[in-house]
C-alpha cells in the first residue's frame, strides 16, 4: 500500500551551467512522478501488487497518470478525484551532469488527502502489510497513519519517506509506529531541529543523525547519502552501503527506487541490511537512465 503523491513531472535539462537572473538554454521531458506513485510502479515492475492511495485533479494529466501505473501492475483503485484542482506537478532544474539545480513543487491537490482513504485501503486484519508513506499528504494523515501503524496488533510495517525538508516537518515529534524512515541528511537535520526539538543537530554526524531518530520512535532509519550511497541504521547497529560506480542520467526517482528495492527485498524475506544494499544497487540502474521509474526495472535488476 502506497499512500502520497501523484505528480506529473516535468525535467528541464540545462546545456549549460546555470547562470541566474537570466535565461538558459536547455530542454524539457514530461514523465509520470510522485514518490508513493513511483514506489507503487517499481513495485509492480519487481513483480509485487501494490495498492496505491491518493488524489488527482479532474483533468487528462491526471487520468493519463493513473492509467500509467494501472498498466504497470498497480491497483489504483484508491486515487480519488478532486473536481476542484489540478493534478500535482513537479518542475526539476538539472544541470548538465544530471544533478538536480532547483526543484519546484505545485502540489495543493494533495492537502485533499484524507485519514479514510488511508483506513479504505489498510491491510485486512490478521494480515502482515507493508504501507509506504510519503510526507505529502497533510499533518493529519501522516499522524493518523502514524497511530493506525503503532495500534495494528497484525504488525503492520510503515515505512515512512520524507520527501523534502519542509515536508518531513509535517511528521509529529514522536514516530512511534514508524518501522522504517527514510530521509537524506538536510531532511533529518531538519525533522530534528523542528519537531524533534533537537536545535543542535545540524553539525551532527550521520551516525547521529540516525541514533536520534531512532531514539524518537522509528525503529529503522535509511538515511540516503545520493552517490555516498546509504546507511542502515537498526537495533543491530549501523552499517555505510556504498553506491555503485554509476553514470548519472537523471537523479529523478533515484531515492524511490531505493525504497522500493529495499520494501521489495524485505517482503521477499531478506535481512534488512542486504535489503537495503538491493534498495541502493536499483538507485544506481534508475539514475542511469531519464525518467523518474526504469521501464525494464525487472530486466535490468536480472542482468545484475
Amino acid at each position: 500500500m502506497c499512500v502520497g503523491g501523484v505528480v506529473a513531472d516535468r525535467v528541464v535539462r540545462l546545456v549549460a551551467p546555470p547562470v541566474t537572473g537570466t535565461s538558459n538554454p536547455g530542454s524539457v521531458v514530461s514523465s509520470p512522478g510522485g514518490v508513493a506513485r513511483n514506489v507503487a510502479e517499481n513495485l509492480a515492475r519487481l513483480g509485487l501488487r501494490p495498492t496505491l492511495v491518493s488524489v488527482i485533479g479532474d483533468d487528462t494529466v491526471g487520468t493519463s497518470l493513473v492509467t500509467g501505473v494501472r498498466a504497470a501492475g498497480a491497483d489504483a483503485r484508491g486515487v480519488r478525484t478532486i473536481a476542484s484542482e489540478s493534478t500535482a506537478e513537479y518542475v526539476a532544474i538539472l544541470d548538465p551532469d544530471g544533478e538536480l539545480v532547483l526543484g519546484v513543487a505545485i502540489m495543493a491537490v494533495l492537502d485533499s488527502l484524507e485519514p479514510a482513504d488511508v483506513d479504505a485501503a489498510w491491510p485486512p486484519a490478521a494480515t502482515t502489510g507493508w504501507i509506504v508513506l510519503d510526507c505529502n499528504p497533510p499533518p493529519d494523515v501522516l499522524v493518523h497513519t502514524l497511530a493506525r501503524a503503532q495500534a495494528d496488533a497484525a504488525g503492520a510495517h510503515l515505512v515512512v519517506v520524507a520527501v523534502s525538508a519542509p515536508k518531513i516537518a509535517r511528521l509529529p515529534a514522536r514516530l512511534d509506529g514508524v518501522d522504517i524512515l527514510f530521509c537524506t541528511r538536510e531532511e533529518a537535520r531538519a525533522w530534528l531541529a523542528g519537531p524533534g526539538g533537537r536545535g543542535d543537530s545540524f553539525d551532527a554526524s550521520d551516525s547521529s543523525l540516525a541514533s536520534w531518530l531512532r531514539e524518537a520512535g522509528a525503529s529503522r532509519v535509511v538515511l540516503t547519502l545520493g552517490a555516498g550511497g546509504a546507511l542502515a541504521a537498526s537495533a543491530r547497529g549501523e552499517v555505510e552501503i556504498p553506491s555503485e560506480p554509476v553514470r548519472v542520467v537523471d537523479v529523478t526517482g533515484g531515492g524511490d527506487a531505493l525504497v522500493a528495492g529495499t520494501v521489495a527485498a524485505l517482503v521477499e524475506g531478506t535481512d534488512f541490511e542486504a535489503a537495503v544494499r538491493r534498495g541502493v544497487h536499483l538507485a544506481g540502474l534508475t539514475v542511469a537512465v531519464p525518467g523518474a521509474v526504469r521501464p525494464d526495472l525487472a530486466a535490468a535488476v536480472q542482468a545484475g
